[in-house]
């Protein structure tokens, strides 16, 4: 199947909603009303196990200066935060200093710099400290890199602030080469068929890759021209792929308001005036005391600030309730057009794996498809930890590392 996205952030509001509900803290989501052009979200990862984590949204005001919004979970409030030259990696001199995170989660700063020359001037270090003294550690992070994509050097999740409008003619063919001396015979692409779907139509690697592992040999010729099986490499790996196998969400939907998330598979919402807890079926992400944990709940929370108005569509005619009380369900958003079950979503990248519930199992070929998928291409928790439901610490081992390097594309997150 063969969509292009059509897709812009717009119409984004803040979310400031914090409950705790059994006993966990949720974190609220981080909007901005602006366009997506004026706006860049880089997650924030914890370190050292800290259980910290979140994002900060970086918001042009137009006037020169630009705001730093930042919403994480896991803390205790008056905690130091600071922007570093460098990277989370490689943390140099302070350049802002940001007000303390509170006890809610949340630190709002403005830093005298056009968001677009903050980001050309990059790389940036986003630091949360433990607290004030000199020896206190840092407990979460997030690098900014030049030009305002996330770092690809670390195994966090990381995300595209907006997904730009593409067609299949926004950028046009090259020119022929022209040489007085002999020239090697044409390539492939002066062959391609002009109906296949184009590199440009997609906005990220894991739905140009997704595509064409449906139709290899058709698909090469445009999407793999060097056929060395990865598609699109010019691509971000930060992004997700629509469900491929409908045009349209289900029938018979419930619109919710998304308000939080718990973790990497489970978050707050609203519905009919009511706080809800809801688990997403058929998934289970990293526990609180497993590698990845953090990174997991960074790219949930990645793919809820996408949904349209903060709107979800929850399939309550299939739904149970599980020991803890917390709604199991399937969870769709529309997206410009494409179709999104969250479920596949966060398992296709890598950061839950597939646990089909009887009789509840509509979409488990699909999702059990998706966690194929990650293994075979090393993503998320895969690359993080060596898989799902490792303990702190984990890596993965020396033959993951080879197939990561053979199946993803190479875009600086292999260490030398």
């Amino acid at each position: 199947m063969n969509r292009a996205p059509a897709i812009h952030m717009s119409g984004i509001v803040r979310v400031a909603l914090a409950a705790l509900l059994a006993a966990v803290l949720i974190a609220p989501l981080v909007r901005a009303d602006v366009s997506g052009q004026n706006l860049i979200i880089v997650p924030i990862s914890e370190v050292g196990g800290s259980g910290v984590f979140g994002d900060a949204t970086l918001i042009d005001n137009g006037d020169g200066t630009t705001t730093v919004d930042i919403l994480v979970s896991g803390v205790t409030g008056d905690h130091p935060t600071t922007i570093r030259s460098g990277t989370c990696a490689n943390p140099r001199t302070v350049v802002y200093t940001l007000d303390p995170i509170a006890s809610d989660g949340t630190s709002v700063s403005d830093i005298d710099a056009a968001l677009g020359a903050f980001l050309n001037d990059g790389p940036w270090a986003v630091m949360i400290r433990r607290s004030t003294a000199s020896a206190a550690p840092t407990i979460a992070c997030g690098t900014v890199e030049v030009g305002g994509m996330p770092s690809q050097g670390s195994s966090a999740p990381t995300s595209q602030p907006s997904r730009p409008t593409a067609t299949a003619t926004s950028t046009p063919a090259p020119e022929p080469t022209t040489a007085t001396t002999p020239t090697p015979a044409p390539t492939a692409t002066a062959t391609v068929d002009p109906a296949l779907p184009t590199c440009q139509q997609f906005d990220a690697w894991v739905w140009a890759q997704t595509v064409f592992q449906e139709d290899v040999d058709r698909l090469a010729p445009s999407l793999d021209p060097d056929g060395n099986g990865i598609a699109c490499e010019e691509l971000p790996m930060q992004g997700f792929a629509p469900a491929l196998w409908t045009d349209s969400m289900p029938e018979g939907l419930t619109a919710v308001r998304v308000t939080g998330f718990y973790n990497g598979d489970t978050m707050q919402i609203l519905a009919n005036g009511q706080l809800d807890v809801l688990h997403l079926n058929g998934t289970t992400a990293p526990l609180g005391d497993q590698c990845g944990y953090g990174s997991a709940g960074s790219f949930l929370a990645f793919v809820l600030n996408l949904a349209p108005s903060l709107t979800l569509y929850v399939d309550y005619q299939n739904a149970v309730r599980d020991e803890q009380n917390r709604l199991v369900a399937d969870v769709w958003y529309d997206y410009a057009g494409d179709p999104y079950l969250i479920n596949e979503v966060i398992v296709r990248n890598g950061w839950a794996v597939s646990t089909p519930i009887d009789g509840m199992d509509r979409y488990a070929d699909q999702i059990d498809a998706a966690e194929a998928f990650a293994a075979d291409h090393v993503l998320g928790a895969h690359f993080e930890c060596g898989g799902i439901g490792a303990p702190f610490g984990s890596t993965p081992s020396a033959e993951q590392l080879e197939q990561a390097r053979q199946r993803q594309p190479n875009q600086g997150q292999f260490a030398p």
